[in-house]
Protein backbone atom coordinates (compact mmCIF):
# COMPACT_ATOMS: atom_id res chain seq x y z
CA UNK A 1 0.00 0.00 0.00
CA UNK A 2 2.94 2.13 1.07
CA UNK A 3 4.10 1.57 -2.25
CA UNK A 4 1.49 2.15 -4.02
CA UNK A 5 1.16 6.08 -2.77
CA UNK A 6 4.63 6.91 -2.84
CA UNK A 7 4.23 5.58 -6.71
CA UNK A 8 0.93 7.27 -7.17
CA UNK A 9 2.84 10.96 -5.63
CA UNK A 10 6.09 10.30 -7.91
CA UNK A 11 3.75 9.88 -11.21
CA UNK A 12 1.72 13.32 -10.38
CA UNK A 13 5.14 15.47 -9.57
CA UNK A 14 6.20 14.25 -12.95
CA UNK A 15 3.00 14.95 -14.47
CA UNK A 16 3.15 18.52 -12.78
CA UNK A 17 6.66 19.02 -14.21
CA UNK A 18 6.05 18.37 -17.20
CA UNK A 19 4.58 21.99 -17.58
CA UNK A 20 7.82 24.10 -19.02
CA UNK A 21 8.31 27.63 -20.06
CA UNK A 22 11.41 28.91 -21.98
CA UNK A 23 11.46 33.27 -22.51
CA UNK A 24 14.47 34.22 -24.84
CA UNK A 25 16.03 37.62 -23.85
CA UNK A 26 14.43 39.49 -26.41
CA UNK A 27 11.01 38.89 -27.84
CA UNK A 28 8.44 41.12 -29.79
CA UNK A 29 4.70 41.33 -29.33
CA UNK A 30 2.20 42.98 -31.84
CA UNK A 31 -1.41 44.05 -29.58
CA UNK A 32 -1.19 46.42 -26.40
CA UNK A 33 -0.99 43.78 -23.56
CA UNK A 34 2.19 41.26 -23.05
CA UNK A 35 0.84 37.71 -22.60
CA UNK A 36 3.32 34.57 -22.13
CA UNK A 37 1.99 32.70 -24.97
CA UNK A 38 3.16 35.43 -27.62
CA UNK A 39 6.73 35.84 -25.64
CA UNK A 40 7.50 32.21 -24.74
CA UNK A 41 7.76 28.48 -25.39
CA UNK A 42 5.27 26.86 -23.86
CA UNK A 43 5.63 22.64 -23.59
CA UNK A 44 2.96 21.19 -21.24
CA UNK A 45 -0.54 20.67 -20.95
CA UNK A 46 -1.85 23.49 -19.47
CA UNK A 47 -2.90 26.05 -21.62
CA UNK A 48 -4.29 28.43 -19.68
CA UNK A 49 -0.48 29.84 -18.95
CA UNK A 50 -0.64 31.40 -23.16
CA UNK A 51 -3.12 33.86 -21.49
CA UNK A 52 -1.46 35.11 -18.53
CA UNK A 53 -1.20 38.62 -19.01
CA UNK A 54 2.70 39.81 -17.76
CA UNK A 55 1.40 43.85 -18.36
CA UNK A 56 0.67 46.12 -20.77
CA UNK A 57 2.98 46.46 -23.87
CA UNK A 58 5.37 49.55 -24.89
CA UNK A 59 4.53 51.98 -27.53
CA UNK A 60 4.56 50.51 -31.02
CA UNK A 61 8.78 50.75 -32.06
CA UNK A 62 9.54 51.26 -28.09
CA UNK A 63 10.30 48.64 -25.60
CA UNK A 64 10.35 47.57 -21.85
CA UNK A 65 12.14 45.34 -19.56
CA UNK A 66 10.22 43.00 -17.51
CA UNK A 67 11.85 40.87 -14.98
CA UNK A 68 12.12 37.37 -14.60
CA UNK A 69 10.90 37.96 -10.77
CA UNK A 70 7.15 39.00 -11.91
CA UNK A 71 7.11 36.78 -14.48
CA UNK A 72 7.82 33.88 -11.88
CA UNK A 73 5.14 35.45 -9.78
CA UNK A 74 2.53 35.88 -12.11
CA UNK A 75 3.10 32.05 -13.65
CA UNK A 76 3.21 30.95 -9.94
CA UNK A 77 4.88 27.65 -8.67
CA UNK A 78 4.87 24.20 -10.45
CA UNK A 79 6.30 25.29 -13.16
CA UNK A 80 9.56 24.97 -14.77
CA UNK A 81 10.52 28.72 -15.96
CA UNK A 82 13.62 29.19 -17.54
CA UNK A 83 14.15 33.18 -18.60
CA UNK A 84 17.36 35.21 -18.48
CA UNK A 85 17.08 38.24 -14.96
CA UNK A 86 15.59 40.61 -17.74
CA UNK A 87 13.36 40.10 -20.85
CA UNK A 88 13.43 42.81 -23.13
CA UNK A 89 10.06 43.75 -24.74
CA UNK A 90 9.59 45.59 -28.11
CA UNK A 91 6.41 46.27 -30.02
CA UNK A 92 6.27 44.96 -32.97
CA UNK A 93 5.36 48.82 -35.29
CA UNK A 94 4.71 50.34 -39.12
CA UNK A 95 5.69 53.79 -40.46
CA UNK A 96 3.64 55.39 -42.50
CA UNK A 97 6.15 57.07 -45.21
CA UNK A 98 5.43 60.64 -46.06
CA UNK A 99 4.39 59.70 -49.40
CA UNK A 100 1.70 57.49 -48.16
CA UNK A 101 0.42 59.96 -45.87
CA UNK A 102 0.61 62.58 -49.07
CA UNK A 103 -1.53 59.85 -50.80
CA UNK A 104 -4.06 59.95 -48.00
CA UNK A 105 -4.04 63.62 -48.41
CA UNK A 106 -4.84 63.76 -52.11
CA UNK A 107 -7.63 60.79 -51.93
CA UNK A 108 -9.47 63.15 -49.10
CA UNK A 109 -9.09 66.35 -51.44
CA UNK A 110 -10.72 64.34 -54.27
CA UNK A 111 -13.61 64.06 -52.58
CA UNK A 112 -13.41 67.71 -51.76
CA UNK A 113 -12.81 68.43 -55.10
CA UNK A 114 -14.95 65.89 -57.58
CA UNK A 115 -15.11 68.44 -60.66
CA UNK A 116 -11.08 68.68 -60.52
CA UNK A 117 -9.34 66.60 -63.73
CA UNK A 118 -6.15 66.85 -61.89
CA UNK A 119 -4.59 67.65 -58.45
CA UNK A 120 -1.40 68.26 -57.21
CA UNK A 121 0.04 68.87 -53.79
CA UNK A 122 3.85 70.76 -53.93
CA UNK A 123 6.01 71.87 -51.16
CA UNK A 124 4.16 69.22 -48.77
CA UNK A 125 5.35 69.04 -45.21
CA UNK A 126 4.91 66.04 -41.90
CA UNK A 127 5.29 66.78 -38.57
CA UNK A 128 5.56 64.07 -36.59
CA UNK A 129 6.29 60.64 -37.29
CA UNK A 130 3.24 57.78 -38.20
CA UNK A 131 4.71 55.07 -36.13
CA UNK A 132 1.72 52.56 -35.81
CA UNK A 133 0.85 49.48 -34.62
CA UNK A 134 0.71 46.41 -37.29
CA UNK A 135 -2.43 46.03 -38.74
CA UNK A 136 -4.96 47.51 -41.34
CA UNK A 137 -4.55 51.33 -41.03
CA UNK A 138 -7.90 53.63 -40.94
CA UNK A 139 -7.61 57.69 -41.31
CA UNK A 140 -9.64 60.76 -40.88
CA UNK A 141 -8.60 63.85 -42.38
CA UNK A 142 -9.67 67.00 -41.07
CA UNK A 143 -8.94 70.44 -42.79
CA UNK A 144 -7.32 73.53 -40.34
CA UNK A 145 -7.67 75.94 -43.11
CA UNK A 146 -10.91 77.71 -44.13
CA UNK A 147 -9.94 77.09 -48.09
CA UNK A 148 -8.38 73.81 -49.40
CA UNK A 149 -6.94 75.58 -52.19
CA UNK A 150 -3.54 77.28 -52.62
CA UNK A 151 -1.77 76.92 -49.36
CA UNK A 152 -3.39 74.79 -46.56
CA UNK A 153 -2.94 72.80 -43.40
CA UNK A 154 -4.26 69.52 -42.27
CA UNK A 155 -4.54 67.28 -39.34
CA UNK A 156 -4.56 63.66 -40.52
CA UNK A 157 -5.19 60.64 -37.48
CA UNK A 158 -4.70 57.44 -38.43
CA UNK A 159 -6.01 54.22 -36.41
CA UNK A 160 -5.18 50.69 -35.82
CA UNK A 161 -7.74 49.02 -33.72
CA UNK A 162 -7.94 51.58 -30.45
CA UNK A 163 -4.62 53.02 -31.42
CA UNK A 164 -4.47 56.57 -32.60
CA UNK A 165 -1.95 59.55 -34.07
CA UNK A 166 -2.09 62.66 -35.51
CA UNK A 167 0.07 63.88 -37.91
CA UNK A 168 0.00 67.49 -39.02
CA UNK A 169 0.22 68.11 -42.70
CA UNK A 170 0.58 71.07 -45.16
CA UNK A 171 1.33 72.49 -48.67
CA UNK A 172 0.20 74.12 -51.40
CA UNK A 173 -3.21 72.24 -53.43
CA UNK A 174 -3.22 72.69 -56.97
CA UNK A 175 -6.37 71.66 -58.80
CA UNK A 176 -7.18 72.09 -62.30
CA UNK A 177 -10.72 71.87 -63.85
CA UNK A 178 -13.11 73.43 -66.87
CA UNK A 179 -13.93 76.56 -66.06
CA UNK A 180 -16.68 78.80 -67.58
CA UNK A 181 -15.31 82.22 -68.76
CA UNK A 182 -17.64 84.91 -70.49
CA UNK A 183 -17.02 84.50 -74.45
CA UNK A 184 -17.64 88.19 -74.61
CA UNK A 185 -18.30 91.16 -72.71
CA UNK A 186 -21.29 90.90 -71.00
CA UNK A 187 -23.80 93.38 -70.22
CA UNK A 188 -25.28 94.18 -66.61
CA UNK A 189 -29.36 92.43 -66.28
CA UNK A 190 -28.16 90.38 -69.53
CA UNK A 191 -29.33 86.13 -69.44
CA UNK A 192 -26.99 84.37 -70.05
CA UNK A 193 -26.90 81.72 -73.50
CA UNK A 194 -24.74 78.89 -74.38
CA UNK A 195 -23.17 81.40 -76.65
CA UNK A 196 -21.79 83.78 -74.11
CA UNK A 197 -19.84 81.38 -72.38
CA UNK A 198 -16.26 79.15 -73.04
CA UNK A 199 -14.48 76.72 -71.44
CA UNK A 200 -11.42 76.63 -70.41
CA UNK A 201 -9.44 74.21 -68.30
CA UNK A 202 -7.38 76.59 -65.09
CA UNK A 203 -5.78 76.17 -61.70
CA UNK A 204 -8.60 76.95 -59.19
CA UNK A 205 -6.06 78.41 -56.95
CA UNK A 206 -5.16 81.00 -58.89
CA UNK A 207 -8.93 82.35 -59.60
CA UNK A 208 -10.84 84.52 -57.10
CA UNK A 209 -13.03 83.12 -54.73
CA UNK A 210 -16.82 81.85 -55.25
CA UNK A 211 -16.45 81.16 -59.21
CA UNK A 212 -19.03 78.92 -60.71
CA UNK A 213 -18.03 75.74 -62.45
CA UNK A 214 -21.69 74.29 -63.52
CA UNK A 215 -22.08 76.16 -67.25
CA UNK A 216 -25.25 74.46 -67.27
CA UNK A 217 -26.10 76.39 -64.37
CA UNK A 218 -25.17 79.78 -65.84
CA UNK A 219 -27.90 78.96 -68.75
CA UNK A 220 -30.77 81.31 -68.36
CA UNK A 221 -29.73 82.86 -65.44
CA UNK A 222 -28.97 87.62 -65.31
CA UNK A 223 -25.59 89.11 -64.55
CA UNK A 224 -25.90 91.46 -61.72
CA UNK A 225 -22.96 93.14 -63.23
CA UNK A 226 -20.80 93.69 -66.56
CA UNK A 227 -18.55 91.10 -66.83
CA UNK A 228 -15.12 91.00 -69.26
CA UNK A 229 -14.47 88.82 -71.93
CA UNK A 230 -12.30 86.44 -70.71
CA UNK A 231 -13.36 86.15 -66.86
CA UNK A 232 -14.90 83.40 -64.62
CA UNK A 233 -18.35 83.83 -63.44
CA UNK A 234 -18.96 84.86 -59.50
CA UNK A 235 -21.78 83.64 -57.54
CA UNK A 236 -22.24 87.19 -56.80
CA UNK A 237 -22.56 87.88 -60.34
CA UNK A 238 -25.23 86.28 -61.36
CA UNK A 239 -29.02 85.84 -60.16
CA UNK A 240 -31.84 83.56 -61.00
CA UNK A 241 -34.24 86.55 -62.74
CA UNK A 242 -37.37 87.99 -61.90
CA UNK A 243 -40.46 85.77 -63.28
CA UNK A 244 -42.35 89.40 -63.32
CA UNK A 245 -41.29 92.62 -63.69
CA UNK A 246 -42.66 96.04 -62.33
CA UNK A 247 -45.27 97.03 -64.67
CA UNK A 248 -46.35 93.74 -65.97
CA UNK A 249 -50.16 92.81 -65.78
CA UNK A 250 -50.96 89.53 -64.58
CA UNK A 251 -53.49 87.47 -63.22
CA UNK A 252 -53.73 86.88 -59.43
CA UNK A 253 -56.22 83.82 -57.89
CA UNK A 254 -57.73 85.25 -54.50
CA UNK A 255 -57.95 81.80 -52.27
CA UNK A 256 -58.69 82.36 -48.67
CA UNK A 257 -61.69 81.07 -46.54
CA UNK A 258 -63.93 84.15 -47.08
CA UNK A 259 -62.89 84.49 -50.86
CA UNK A 260 -62.31 82.99 -54.06
CA UNK A 261 -61.78 84.77 -57.02
CA UNK A 262 -59.59 86.13 -59.79
CA UNK A 263 -58.81 89.37 -60.33
CA UNK A 264 -56.29 91.18 -62.70
CA UNK A 265 -53.35 93.23 -60.99
CA UNK A 266 -50.05 95.31 -61.98
CA UNK A 267 -46.81 94.42 -60.60
CA UNK A 268 -45.48 96.99 -58.91
CA UNK A 269 -41.88 95.11 -57.89
CA UNK A 270 -39.95 92.27 -59.75
CA UNK A 271 -40.01 89.23 -57.84
CA UNK A 272 -39.09 85.35 -58.51
CA UNK A 273 -41.20 82.24 -57.84
CA UNK A 274 -42.26 81.27 -54.64
CA UNK A 275 -41.39 85.21 -53.56
CA UNK A 276 -44.01 87.67 -51.96
CA UNK A 277 -44.47 90.92 -54.18
CA UNK A 278 -46.82 94.27 -53.87
CA UNK A 279 -49.90 94.35 -56.84
CA UNK A 280 -52.37 96.52 -57.20
CA UNK A 281 -56.09 95.63 -58.37
CA UNK A 282 -56.31 97.21 -61.98
CA UNK A 283 -60.15 97.80 -61.13
CA UNK A 284 -60.16 99.28 -57.30
CA UNK A 285 -56.59 100.79 -57.26
CA UNK A 286 -55.94 98.61 -54.28
CA UNK A 287 -52.49 97.45 -53.06
CA UNK A 288 -52.02 93.92 -51.47
CA UNK A 289 -49.37 91.13 -51.37
CA UNK A 290 -49.37 88.05 -53.47
CA UNK A 291 -47.49 84.89 -54.08
CA UNK A 292 -45.41 84.70 -57.50
CA UNK A 293 -46.58 80.96 -59.19
CA UNK A 294 -45.31 81.59 -62.65
CA UNK A 295 -44.35 84.47 -65.07
CA UNK A 296 -47.90 85.53 -65.79
CA UNK A 297 -50.01 83.62 -62.53
CA UNK A 298 -49.54 84.81 -58.82
CA UNK A 299 -51.59 83.40 -55.56
CA UNK A 300 -53.40 85.12 -52.54
CA UNK A 301 -53.63 82.51 -50.44
CA UNK A 302 -55.60 81.54 -47.04
CA UNK A 303 -54.88 83.63 -44.10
Amino acid sequence: MRRLLLLGLLLGSVAFAQSRVTIPREVTVKGEWIRLGEIAVIQGERDALRDITLGKAPLPGSERILRCAMIRAKVGEGVELSCPGKVKVKRAFQRLTEDQIKEIVLEHLKGKLPFARRLELEDFKVSGKAILPVGKVRYLVFENSRKILGRASFTVLLRVGNFEQKVLVSGVVRAWAPVPLASRRINRHQLLTPQDITMRELELSRLPRGIVLDSQWLYGKRTTTSIPRGSPFRWDQVEVPPAVRKGDVVKVIVDTPRVRAQVLAVVLEEGRIGETIRVRNLNSGKEFLAEVVSESILKVRGL
